[in-house]
């Protein structure tokens, strides 16, 4: 069963649909949920908790509403919305998502950005999509870093490629598949290339660690046996410095 984490900043559910609709075609997504950053350049508190709930009671109106050939357009305080007649027969793939989301598919929660790192572990360690298509900058960086950090590499952002209207020909049904395009954050060549590099620092540390060990035995051992000083010191100063650049080099990884 595929999750669908969706981090919510605006509260028009147009900015989710496309995510969602696309995920749950093209990545069998079978879950969704409204993920509302609370705290330090996010939502306060109090207030987390009420728009991850109001996100998520938007985003089923309006996929239910798309489903039955009505689009919901809201005004720009965000706040009202007039009703819009489609042509039902392009709406399925909305009657689509929504069956198969139908019976305890949606959810939503928040999470405290002082606890960004332990929720995002948390959350990465189902079967899951991230999609940042709505994060604000100032949580983007973090949450992106923090993910592919953890090796979780299903971090998406559908972006428009034709000029944003505003409207319901912004959506899904009425985009040809040149319009739009689904990235994923860690296919580009130079996110590969720095998540190579990385790993490469993060083996030779952990070889540099385990040599020194094994020259520490190897110098306890031999100071048993043969009892020589200069020997021990020497072994000791290597084994010292190698142990202080593994050490380092696993904290700068950290």
């Amino acid at each position: 069963m595929t999750k669908l984490f969706l981090f919510a900043t605006s509260e028009r559910p147009d900015a989710y649909i496309n995510c969602l609709v696309h995920a749950v075609k093209r990545e069998g997504v079978s879950r969704a949920e409204i993920v509302v950053i609370e705290g330090t350049g996010g939502d306060p508190d109090a207030k987390a908790n009420e728009r991850a709930a109001l996100v998520l009671r938007r985003l089923i109106g309006q996929l239910n509403s798309l489903a039955g050939g009505r689009y919901l357009h809201y005004t720009a305080d965000e706040n009202s919305s007039q009703i819009i007649q489609l042509d039902i027969a392009s709406c399925e793939v909305y009657r689509e998502v929504a069956r198969r989301l139908e019976v305890g598919g949606f959810a939503s929660r928040t999470v405290p950005y002082t606890g960004l790192y332990d929720a995002l572990k948390s959350m990465s360690a189902d079967d899951a999509i991230f999609d940042v298509t709505s994060l604000k900058k100032t949580h983007l960086v973090d949450v992106v870093t923090i993910l592919l950090a953890l090796h979780c590499h299903r971090v998406f952002s559908f972006e428009l490629i034709k000029k944003p209207t505003f409207s319901a020909t912004d959506l899904y049904h009425s985009l040809r598949s040149d319009e739009f395009f689904y990235r994923g954050l860690s296919n580009s060549s130079q996110v590969k290339a720095a998540l190579r590099q990385l790993t490469k620092w993060t083996t030779t540390a952990r070889a540099l660690v385990g040599f020194s060990v094994t020259l520490m035995l190897l110098t306890a051992c031999a100071g048993y046996v043969f009892g020589k000083q200069q020997v021990l010191d020497f072994l000791s100063m290597i084994s010292a410095l190698t142990g202080l650049g593994g050490f380092l080099m696993t904290f700068r990884r950290q």
